[in-house]
């Protein structure tokens, strides 16, 4: 007897008791949130992976917080129906991106209601994803993206937070949030006061990763005249790209320059990261080399594992090198993982 086994089943039981916990009473929205996590897991359009977050509300008026950071567009509405998800994530995945969200909630006559609104309106306002964690149980709202190598994360307005995993491996290897966390404040650490370039830098980083084919990033000890070997072949762009300097110029200002500044900076960043070789940055928020190649010694190479691609050789081999060249290590491999390995 022939058997067929889908992994929503498995899914539905955990999510359903989080999503009550969160308020919502809807049978349907539950299925729709649980369709939307398998499917942003890996979702692709013409081939090409795409990252829309997306907040679920009970009704309109729990999306009222979020709406007031930029004016939604409605895109379309849909009759509650088991292909719903499919018809949202169509409609909405390939505009949802650049500081653009999705929406979707429960309209008076029963249908889901979707569209998009701007949920940053530049590289410093405060995003919709900070916006909700102090709303509070009341406003009955679900925040959902993809959060590294087919994992989900869901939030809600309760600050509760949930992992939804499609992989074989340790949780360790998969909280990407966390590992960049963890790079972010490596690639900061001799900096004064850095809790707003922190959280900036986070958030820029993020996006940029996910939206690569793949990166090595570290982060080095600090230099004065004589350039490391870590960098010595590195394309070294002179002066230095300082995103913190960028950064604190912007808060100081305000105005529409120095924001264009730092916007132009976080271009070089997503092109740089796009680049073969490791991506340098120093412990003071600059960047300081990018498409840098490094060789094992002798000595090193036989603590290389022999398979594996060329980007996780040398991410290794970055680790062998912690703490002497570099102070973090961080990899993304092409297909998601990621993996972050800093100085203890």
């Amino acid at each position: 007897m022939s058997q067929v086994y889908s992994i929503r089943e498995s899914l539905q039981g955990r999510l359903q008791t989080f999503i009550r916990e969160s308020g919502f009473q809807s049978i349907f929205l539950e299925d729709l949130i649980r369709d939307l996590v398998v499917l942003l897991s890996s979702y692709r359009e013409e081939d090409v992976p795409l990252f829309p977050p997306i907040y679920v509300g009970n009704r309109r008026d729990d999306l009222a917080p979020v709406f007031t950071i930029g004016h939604p567009i409605a895109i379309g509405s849909v009759h509650q129906t088991s292909d719903a998800a499919s018809t949202v994530l169509k409609d909405l995945a390939p505009l949802a991106k650049e500081g653009w969200a999705a929406y979707v909630f429960v309209s008076d006559d029963a249908k889901l209601v979707y569209g998009i609104f701007r949920s940053a309106r530049h590289s410093l306002s405060t995003g919709a994803d900070e916006v909700i964690a102090d709303l509070g149980p009341s406003v009955k709202l679900i925040f959902i993206k993809n959060c590294g190598h087919h994992a989900v994360e869901l939030h809600t307005t309760s600050g509760e937070k949930l992992t939804a995993v499609f992989r074989i491996a340790t949780a360790s290897h998969l909280g990407m949030e966390s590992q960049i966390r963890q790079f972010v404040d490596f690639a900061s650490a001799s900096l004064v006061d850095a809790f707003e370039f922190r959280a900036y830098f986070r958030r820029i980083l993020s996006n940029v990763i996910q939206h690569c084919h793949g990166t090595l990033l570290a982060v080095i000890p600090p230099f004065d005249t004589t350039v490391p070997a870590s960098i010595l072949n590195a394309v070294r762009p002179i002066p230095h790209v300082d995103f913190a300097g960028l950064h604190g110029e912007a808060i100081r200002l305000r105005d529409a320059d120095s924001l264009a500044d730092l916007k132009a900076a976080e271009v070089l960043l997503a092109g740089m990261t796009g680049s073969d070789g490791i991506v340098v940055f120093g412990s003071d928020g600059t960047l300081k080399a990018y498409r840098s190649f490094i060789r094992p010694e002798p000595n090193e190479a036989i603590l290389l594992p022999l398979e594996g691609g060329a980007r996780r050789r040398t991410f290794e081999l970055m680790k062998i090198r912690i703490p002497a060249q570099y102070t973090a290590a961080f990899y993304r491999s092409r297909d998601g993982e990621t993996r972050c390995e800093v100085t203890s």
